[in-house]
């Protein structure tokens, strides 16, 4: 946490101490064997000296040494947009390092590394692998990393996720270290604050689960924390590819092996399901055009599916409206290929895009291209986010009205082609649709359930 914006002394709460173990202490780092020679490559790292810190590689105190074992993820709690002043991210943790070297006396910034909103990874404390840094008190045996910003209410941008799975994959594998499981952590173990029973603690946990009385790091960033697990283990199980295997439940996220997209440029946010997205802008000129992605589901037997995608609420990334209005969803299954087009500025989460038939397998898909008629200069933002397949009872499907006669403030008869032990049930929704559009007329009340689209026959 930086001091306040307005140059006030902050109020202070509580003391926390950070512990260097004078046992380890060394002059140079010494060479521990690495547990992976040619695994995931290192993403790319700004320098200390490439973001200006004063000491360079260098450091004003020594640092100690001891192997990672977990990974400990930060929020800093400070702004998540520049500050006054402030001219790129590097200014940030510039005053990040001096805060931490002069106000708290470190003598160096407490993190291994830092991941900046614009997925920047900036290199933290000094000594390179292994160094042990100064961030949940114990310290020994973890690689701190900080998401700048404040997470509380807010999820991390795209990029700052896709950076941090980045490095924490590439620190999994290289010290071969599960990132679905806990383990013990000698930092926990020498620490007064952490109460973990055995000092066992997730391998990629959170500040708060080392040190329970901080908040660190931001509920929205915890609430993320099994997502990064799954997508660190994905990484070292394909060789670097971001995507994790397909669990087979329907819903295909864009983060899953079942959804390809293109080979172009593409951007990330940290909204949607699952707390990310992908997305591109639209374009109306075919030779504009590189985006597009497919969602292709295992359909585990035929029959009838309806078909929902996620919209994205919340992305902040324009202001509103920015999304497609126009964006065309292609759904290819047994009954042929349909185009349905959808505002992507909608309120609900998810959309339905209609009832088809797929065969078993994986012959069935949607697909979404970044054409849509709209100009490349409107900067229309067109996301790809998660698409779901939902099985269609029997009593829901191929329902035909025949006919619907509305009462005063009941349903007095109604007929269907088809599933007449549902009359009862559909009855009842005519009724509370009648009530709820007191003193239209039956037609109206009709339309506003057809256009809900909760049910085709009332």
């Amino acid at each position: 946490m930086l001091p306040t914006a307005s140059g006030d002394e902050a109020i202070l709460h509580t003391v926390e101490v950070n512990t260097v173990d004078g046992r380890y202490a060394a002059d140079q780092a010494p060479t521990f064997p690495e547990a992976s020679l040619a695994g995931l490559a290192k993403p790319p790292v700004v320098s200390r000296t490439a973001w200006g810190n004063p000491d360079g590689q260098g450091s004003r105190v020594s640092p100690a040494y001891y192997p990672v074992n977990h990974v400990i993820v930060h929020h800093t709690v400070d702004p998540n947009t520049f500050r006054s002043g402030e001219k790129n991210w590097g200014d940030r943790v510039r005053a990040i390092w001096s805060f931490h070297t002069f106000t708290r006396g470190w003598g160096d910034v407490g993190y291994n590394y830092l991941v900046t909103p614009d997925g920047t990874i900036y290199e933290g404390r000094a000594g390179g692998d292994d160094a042990v840094g100064f961030h949940d008190t114990g310290n020994y045996g973890s690689m701190g990393v900080a998401l700048v910003g404040t997470f509380d209410s807010v999820n991390p941008t795209g990029a700052a996720q896709d950076s941090l799975v980045a490095l924490l994959g590439w620190k999994a594998d290289q010290k071969q270290i599960d990132p679905l499981g806990r383990s013990y952590y000698y930092g926990c173990d020498i620490s007064s604050y952490c109460s973990s029973p055995g000092a066992v603690v997730y391998n990629i946990a959170g500040h708060r689960h080392v040190t329970p009385r901080t908040s660190c790091p931001g509920d929205m960033t915890v609430e993320l924390l099994a997502s990064f697990r799954s997508r660190v283990q994905a990484l070292i199980d394909t060789g670097g590819n971001p995507q994790r295997p397909d669990d087979g439940n329907l819903s295909i996220d864009e983060l899953e092996t079942s959804f390809a997209r293109s080979n172009a440029t593409w951007y990330s946010a940290g909204c949607g399901h699952g707390g990310h997205t992908y997305y591109t802008y639209a374009t109306d000129n075919p030779a504009e055009s590189s985006n597009s992605a497919t969602w292709r589901p295992t359909i585990p037997e035929r029959g009838r599916y309806r078909v929902f995608v996620s919209v994205p609420q919340g992305c902040g990334l324009a202001e509103t409206p920015y999304a497609s209005t126009l964006a065309e969803y292609r759904i290819r299954s047994a009954d042929g290929t349909t185009t349905r087009r959808l505002d992507q500025n909608s309120a609900e989460e998810w959309v339905d895009l209609g009832t088809y038939t797929f065969d078993a397998g994986s012959d069935g898909a949607v697909e979404l291209y970044d054409v849509t008629g709209e100009t490349l200069s409107q900067g229309r933002v067109l996301f790809f986010d998660a698409v779901r397949w939902v099985p269609v009872g029997e009593d829901e499907a191929d329902i035909e009205l025949v006919s619907v006669t509305y009462g005063d403030g009941s349903c007095k008869h109604h007929s269907c082609s088809r599933r007449s032990a549902a009359r009862a049930f559909y009855c009842s929704q005519s009724w509370y649709a009648r009530r709820r559009w007191a003193g239209a007329t039956g037609e109206l009340a009709l339309g506003w359930l057809l256009r809900s689209r909760k049910w085709l026959c009332v």
